[in-house]
């Protein structure tokens, strides 16, 4: 069991150091795609949505918040 937790933890610290640069692309991305600021600030404030119906799922099937579902949660995001 530790061996899946260290995993988990060493792809979540590889996963923290690009997290900023993803950031900063996502948002020049979207910026190109809708051709507004009140627009982007739109999309943006719709990413939260996703982790309302994701957190209740995983509790109800008890998985646990490792880092597939962080991963699906941030691509969730993005578009």
């Amino acid at each position: 069991m530790a061996g899946i937790v260290e995993k988990s933890d060493e792809a979540n610290a590889a996963l923290a150091r690009v997290f900023p640069i993803m950031i900063v692309l996502m948002l020049v991305i979207i910026i190109f795609q809708v051709r507004s600021l009140p627009a982007m600030a739109m999309v943006l404030l719709t990413a939260p949505l996703g982790l309302a119906g994701a957190v209740p799922i995983l509790l109800i099937f008890q998985q646990p918040f490792g880092f597939d579902a962080i991963l699906g949660l941030i691509g969730l995001a993005e578009f």
